[in-house]
């Protein structure tokens, strides 16, 4: 008699990361968008920050646990300047060019990864 219940349980988790791939390209759309949305506004807006923050720190844990390093690093460090940027004395002043390039070029890095991730 064959074990099957390896396969089972391999067939179980394979159908979970199919899942997650299928939802991965939204969550990464959100990020983008809020970071669109926040580079756009006059304002620099402290609630974008905290929620680019939040969905990057989800996004880091959730594609390391299915493997995705790539991802699960790019989210992380798009979640640490968020958190750096929410810590400095005057959160609601935009940050210097240089920090907005960086965060811009982190957060392009996302986009690639999830279609590479995918196919």
């Amino acid at each position: 008699m064959i074990d099957t219940s390896n396969q089972t349980k391999l067939d179980k988790i394979q159908a979970l990361k199919d899942a997650y791939c299928a939802e991965l390209p939204p969550c990464v759309e959100a990020i983008v968008q809020l970071w669109r949305n926040l580079c756009a506004s006059s304002a620099w807006n402290v609630d974008f920050v905290e929620e680019i923050k939040q969905k990057a720190h989800i996004l880091s844990g959730s594609a390391g646990m299915f493997g995705m390093m790539d991802i699960s690093i790019t989210a992380g460090a798009v979640e640490e300047q968020m958190l750096l940027w929410n810590q400095r004395p005057n959160p609601k002043h935009r940050p210097a060019s240089d920090n907005i390039q960086k965060i811009d070029a982190l957060v392009s890095l996302l986009q690639p990864s999830t279609k590479t991730t995918i196919s």
